[in-house]
């Protein structure tokens, strides 16, 4: 049985044969990504758009910064109190509230100890306050 089975051939090793090859193509190609992992020339269209989205984002927010009244620091900081509690109440909600409890309630004291301090200093330049 032994001799059959060697001789039909199912034993032997076939020879590994590298299918065709097309070096420049693949060369161009590391080229390009490399270049836009660098962020240097040949950006693809992609990569232009969303270089394009990051400066109108960096552009609004220096407008932002620029209009002093239109952002306060103290209704920011709010913001920031409100963002983390409704954080914490999803966590809570998908079971996870213990492992983030006490880091977000940290996180809560120190804002509202910085509140307390835009607070002090509103009353203290004669401004309304507006948190009590």
């Amino acid at each position: 049985m032994l001799p059959t089975i060697l001789a039909s051939g199912a034993f032997d090793v076939e020879l590994w044969r590298p299918g065709p090859r097309d070096h420049g193509r693949r060369a161009d190609e590391t080229r390009r990504l490399q270049n836009i992992m660098a962020g240097t020339s040949e950006v693809g269209e992609e990569t232009q758009e969303l270089s394009n989205c990051k400066k109108r984002t960096i552009s609004c927010a220096a407008k932002a910064a620029e209009n002093d009244e239109d952002v306060d620091e103290f209704d920011m900081v709010y913001k920031e109190i409100e963002d983390r509690k409704q954080w914490l109440d999803d966590m809570i909600a998908l079971g996870r509230g213990d492992v983030y409890r006490r880091q977000i309630q940290n996180e809560i004291a120190v804002r509202i100890k910085r509140l307390e301090q835009l607070d002090r200093a509103r009353n203290s330049s004669g401004e309304n306050s507006s948190w009590q």
